[in-house]
């Protein structure tokens, strides 16, 4: 059986979803789901369909894309924050890349924005940079 997993986009479990992975235990797989897949169901994007109808909510929109989900974990964007505060990774890159956004973890785009990049063969992930990377990516 698969688990989503949505991290969410602010503080409160009852937001966009910033990331939403579904990891398959038996194949051995993790799948990002686009946070902008547009769900006719729904009548927005998948992003929104947590906040809008909790995990049944999730598991509907995905299964509208063929993706069959049986269990659910919401994350709040705090406890998020305090996992990858310690963290430190080479993240290998195929090539160099940049990509934008926003100002500050959680901001709006639309408000205020930066661009990140990321060199290859590979960057040093740390703080808002992993963020940058799992949202981003």
């Amino acid at each position: 059986m698969t688990t989503v997993v949505g991290v969410m986009d602010e503080r409160s479990l009852l937001a966009r979803t910033d990331v939403t992975v579904v990891a398959d235990r038996e194949q051995k797989r993790l799948l990002w789901v686009p946070r902008d897949l547009w769900c006719d169901g729904l009548g927005d994007r998948v992003n929104r369909a947590y906040e809008l109808g909790g995990h049944a909510g999730l598991k509907a929109a995905l299964a509208e894309h063929g993706i069959d989900v049986g269990h659910g974990l919401a994350l709040s964007r705090a406890a998020t924050e305090r996992v990858i505060s310690g963290l430190d990774v080479m993240m290998p890159v195929a090539r160099s890349f940049a990509l934008t956004v926003p100002d500050v973890p959680g901001g709006d785009i639309r408000e205020a924005r930066r661009e990140v990049s990321f060199d290859a063969p590979a960057t040093r992930l740390r703080g808002d940079l992993i963020h940058d990377w799992v949202s981003g990516r």
